[in-house]
């Protein structure tokens, strides 16, 4: 993945974004973002799995997009269904 021309955007600032945007789930959501970054070592030392990240509460409450805020640090995701 290659940084964006110009932007002055690093994890710092996106993890401290994410806590202000998600107080109280922040944490939990960095934590899972790093956890992937790491993924392979993971699976290797949890006899083949990764957990999954199950996002749960009340309807419009930001689940998705607390979701597509992670997917977007590994780039642009993929298109969703309904946009």
């Amino acid at each position: 993945m290659k940084p964006i021309k110009g932007s002055d955007w690093n994890f710092g600032k996106w993890a401290t974004s994410m806590s202000s945007v998600y107080p109280g789930n922040a944490e939990l959501l960095i934590a899972y973002y790093i956890s992937t970054v790491f993924s392979d070592l993971i699976c290797k030392a949890n006899f083949g799995y990764f957990p999954l990240l199950f996002l749960f509460g009340k309807r419009q409450s930001g689940k998705s997009t607390a979701a597509r805020s992670i997917m977007y640090m590994f780039g642009k995701p993929p298109m969703e269904y309904g946009n």
